[in-house]
């Protein structure tokens, strides 16, 4: 982490990665395909040699990964070379709401995964990716793999018999008479 200072005019990009392993200690190993021909323009005062070192990998279409705590191999920023030193992982993830095949589709689709294997009888999906790429792949499971929405209902039922019905509440007569009045007959 301690700062670096660069002053190169269309040197050769392995000169500049050689003055960088003398000035750090760290030591570069370039992959076959890097080619001898490369040219970097560098001017920088006191940077981080972790920024010394992209921005020169950034002018020549190179990557890097770090092998060990003062070992970084140099590769060309292609596809295959990307697919041939990036760090890949294997990870299985056990399924217990979602079907295996749906979830493998959808991180087939979502995510282009190509390096997946379903187990149905296990419910898993185990898959081998990138680390960035298993965790956005945990994440998308983590959103499919819910409990289905449930309805609770409490029912409660009675039985009530009609004869009990007519004790409770009013009860009405089941005759009524009318009679002239004795008012009404002497006006």
């Amino acid at each position: 982490n301690r700062p670096v200072s660069l002053q190169f005019r269309e040197a050769n990009t392995k000169m500049v990665f050689e003055v960088l392993a003398r000035q750090t200690g760290i030591n570069f190993i370039f992959d076959r395909e890097v080619k001898n021909d490369g040219r970097t323009t560098i001017f920088v005062q006191n940077v981080p040699v972790e920024s010394a070192i992209d921005l020169v990998l950034g002018q020549n279409q190179l990557a890097r990964q770090v092998l060990a705590e003062n070992m970084v191999l140099i590769y060309p920023n292609n596809a295959a070379k990307q697919r041939e030193y990036q760090e890949q992982l294997v990870r299985t993830f056990y399924l217990t709401n979602t079907d295996p095949k749906k979830a493998s589709e959808m991180l087939k689709t979502v995510l282009n995964a190509k390096t997946l294997f379903v187990d149905e009888r296990a419910s898993a999906v185990v898959m081998r990716d990138t680390p960035e790429v298993l965790r956005m792949a945990e994440r998308l499971i983590a959103s499919v793999d819910v409990p289905e929405a449930e309805v609770m209902m409490e029912v409660e039922v009675l039985e009530i018999t009609r004869s009990r019905l007519q004790q409770l509440g009013l009860r009405y007569p089941e005759q009524v008479t009318i009679s002239p009045s004795a008012l009404g007959a002497d006006a």
